[in-house]
Order: C-alpha cells, then sequence, then structure tokens
C-alpha cells in the first residue's frame, strides 16, 4: 500500500473475505470460490480498461478517470463495486446496488463519509440515454442522506458505455468511485500493521531479505498521513447546503 501511494495514479483495494459475502448476496453465489473470487476482481479491472478495446459512448480512458476521481495526488485510491447484471426495467434497482455497500469490493459504505466523483461504466447497454440519466440523478436526490457531497465538487457523475460485440457479455455494469469513506479501509490496515510490527512479528523474515526497519517505519507514517489528508481535505471543503452534483453524460 506504501508503493501504491507514491506511485500509482489508481489504486482499488479488495478484500477476499468481503468479496465471499458480496457474491453470496449481491451476485447471489450459493458458495463462492477463489476462482469466482479472482473472477469477480478481474471483471471489474476489465470494465475499467474497456474504453481501450472498444468503442465507446463518452469515452473514459485510465487518464480520464483519474482526473474525474482524483483531486489531489495522493487521492488515488479508488472504490469500485463488481460488476451488476442490468436490466433496463429494472433500473432503479441496478443503480440502488451501484451505491450499496455489499457491492463493493472491499465492502465500503459510501454513506459513512463524503463522496467526490464517480463514474458508472456499463457493457453492452441497448440504451442508456436521458432515461438512465433522469433515473440517475432522481435516485441520488431521494437518497440524499446516503451520499454526500464532498463541498468544492459536488457527488459529479460520468456515464460512459463500452460497445461490445453482439452475444459476447449480457448488459451490466460498474462504478467506480472517490470517497472519503476509504478511510475506514486504510485505518483497518494501518492498525493491523501497527499491532504487528510492534511485536516485530515477521520483521525478520524481511531484514534477511536486505529490507531495512526504517522502511516499515515510513510504510506507516505514509499511510497514517493519507488518512489524515483524506479526514483534512473532507472536514475543510465540505459545508452544509450543496448541490446534489450533475451527470457528465454528453451525447
Amino acid at each position: 500500500m506504501h508503493h501504491s501511494i507514491e506511485y500509482c495514479d489508481i489504486s482499488r483495494p479488495a478484500d477476499n473475505q468481503v468479496l465471499y459475502q458480496t457474491l453470496f448476496r449481491t451476485l447471489r453465489i450459493k458458495e463462492p470460490t477463489m476462482d469466482e473470487i479472482n473472477s469477480a476482481i478481474a471483471d471489474s479491472f476489465i470494465d475499467l480498461t474497456a474504453g481501450m478495446r472498444y468503442p465507446m459512448r463518452n469515452y473514459l480512458d485510465l487518464k480520464k478517470i483519474s482526473t474525474i476521481l482524483r483531486p489531489f495526488p495522493r487521492m488515488s485510491q479508488f472504490l469500485q463495486t463488481v460488476r451488476i447484471p442490468y436490466n433496463k426495467d429494472e433500473r432503479s434497482q441496478f443503480i440502488s446496488a451501484l451505491h450499496h455497500p455489499k457491492s463493493y469490493l472491499c465492502g465500503i459504505n459510501l454513506a459513512d463519509d463524503k463522496l467526490i466523483s464517480t463514474a458508472v461504466l456499463l457493457r453492452n447497454h441497448t440504451e442508456i440515454g436521458q432515461k438512465f440519466t433522469t433515473e440517475f440523478s432522481d435516485w441520488r436526490h431521494k437518497n440524499k442522506d446516503k451520499i454526500r457531497p464532498f463541498g468544492f465538487v459536488t457527488p459529479h457523475c460520468f456515464i460512459a458505455q463500452a460497445k461490445l460485440a453482439k452475444n459476447q457479455d449480457e448488459p451490466s455494469g460498474s462504478m467506480i468511485c472517490s470517497s472519503a469513506a476509504i478511510k475506514k479501509y486504510l485505518s483497518k490496515y494501518a492498525d493491523a500493521f501497527t499491532k504487528l510490527f510492534a511485536s516485530k512479528q515477521f520483521v525478520h523474515v524481511y531484514l534477511e531479505q536486505g529490507m531495512d526497519e526504517m522502511e516499515f517505519t515510513e510504510a506507516e507514517s505514509n499511510v497514517s498521513d493519507l488518512i489524515s489528508e483524506y479526514t483534512e481535505y473532507s472536514g475543510n471543503y465540505y459545508s452544509d447546503g450543496e448541490g446534489e452534483g450533475e451527470l457528465d453524460t454528453e451525447d
């Protein structure tokens, strides 16, 4: 995690234990296997890079995603859902699933903290059009308690649609977002790391391979600083009464 903070423009945490529950409850897989968990992670990567391989309405590449979701250089830890099946007659359920904590790779609840911005990645939809855009906006308006704006950027959403070959995939989609709620995930693993490092458990293994003990201290400090940055920015820039955000779905 230390190196991803310093050198990665896009980083998405995933938790195998959480994913097991996500596949069981959201995708209705009775006994998820490791292969199915790995496939769910791979599918989310495929959605993220679909614009590099297929024609896309509102073209969205990795650079654009990074620009949309990352207001500050070190805020590169994003939350993404698993790929969720889409039925145009059940748009409301699909939109709700995109915001549900059980849909995310690491089980974060967006209502826990401020939402910066989001990108919805659709695959093989026969239509998105104004109906989807309007319904997405209406859902967020009705669920303001679950969507708390970051402040200077109200929860902006970019909607992109990849047009795959016929019969290649059923219509589906996922959502990737930047949210200060990631602090909960970062804190969980920072606390576990601190306890292990304080007791010097397994440290000798890495020291024998040439690492220096100061590298562990630096990594611990770096993650702690990132958590503090999320807290500082979300606290300073958030103010009540902000707008509900806008949708970018240019034709």
